[in-house]
């Protein structure tokens, strides 16, 4: 299991053995982590883990020679990450691997070729993908890659034509896309995608129809959202959603079942963090918590912010 921080590195936990392992940045090491405040992460179908940071590109560590290799952004070069600041990381069904950006759109690195591609808007084609900033990503059953911007709200980037169809915000509109910084896209499964957003709550959206249906935080309703500014969202085994919201109180985790959402407060014991340290970009999945939570404040007690993965 692997949990990423913000400002502290990685850290191994091996349950077998109840043995944590901290992996650091070194500075003059290019095998170590190339920085400590990591953003997202992914690991592949081969087994290599990719760490995405927040200015010094992607770190991939290879497990089998416990080392990092390091992609970083090159002004002379197209043949690299298009951006130091990585927000997500995606493997596609053909093995590709995508990099949403800050300032630099897309990068996809080739599976058979090695090489670098790059998608930013083209102020002479209106169907170019529309924003630099884009912040979460999730591929659909076509191939179609969803990408949340921060700052332009949805589109749907077409790798094989190069074109994007745009999802903006109209205050107008209550059936239009409900934010414009979306940090997290989840599949739901039964055809729905499900975004939250930061300042925008949570959005249920059906391709088929392009409606957006909203929910937002509610002060006189305890069973709305618990905050507008949500920050991940996760779909578990049984169909539920966990919404992870920024904000105060004892319930920052909640849970959504149904296309017409009940939000369920979730106790989650924190003592680790402070709520606006509990998730950056992540959910414990709900089948895990239990078991690791206890490891986790023991590994994290100084209040620092971390994600898992196993």
């Amino acid at each position: 299991m692997w949990f990423g921080s913000w400002g502290r590195g990685l850290v191994e936990y091996h349950p077998g053995e109840d043995r944590f392992v901290r992996h650091r940045h070194v500075p003059n090491d290019p095998g170590s982590l190339a920085e400590e405040a990591l953003l997202c992460f992914l690991e592949d179908r081969s087994g290599m883990l990719w760490f995405g940071t927040s200015g010094n590109g992607v770190s991939r560590l290879d497990r089998s020679l416990k080392k990092f290799d390091r992609y970083k952004s090159r002004p002379d070069s197209d043949d690299a990450v298009g951006s130091n600041l990585i927000n997500e990381i995606l493997q596609d069904r053909r093995g590709n691997i995508w990099f949403a950006l800050t300032g630099a759109g897309l990068s996809r690195l080739d599976a058979e070729t090695g090489k670098f591609a790059h998608y930013r808007p083209d102020e002479n084609d209106s169907d170019s993908l529309w924003q630099i900033h884009c912040y979460s990503l999730l591929e659909d059953q076509d191939g179609g890659m969803w990408v949340g911007t921060w700052g332009g709200g949805l589109e749907r980037f077409d790798p094989e034509t190069g074109k994007s169809v745009h999802f903006t915000f109209d205050k107008d509109d209550p059936a239009s896309i409900g934010g414009s910084m979306v940090t997290s896209i989840c599949d739901g499964g039964d055809g729905a995608l499900w975004l939250v957003f930061w300042e925008g709550g949570v959005n249920r959206f059906d391709p088929k129809t392009g409606t957006f249906q909203r929910y937002r935080h509610d002060p006189d309703d305890p069973g709305s959202l618990l905050d507008d500014r949500v920050l991940d969202v996760l779909k578990d085994n049984f169909g539920n959603f966990w919404i992870a919201a920024l904000g105060g109180g004892e319930d920052t985790t909640r849970k959504t079942t149904g296309s017409s959402i009940t939000v369920t407060p979730t106790t989650i014991r924190k003592a680790w963090a402070t709520p606006q340290q509990l998730a950056y970009k992540g959910i414990i999945h709900p089948e895990d918590r239990d078991a690791v939570w206890e490891k986790v404040q023991e590994a994290v007690s100084r209040k620092e912010a971390y994600r898992a993965h196993r």
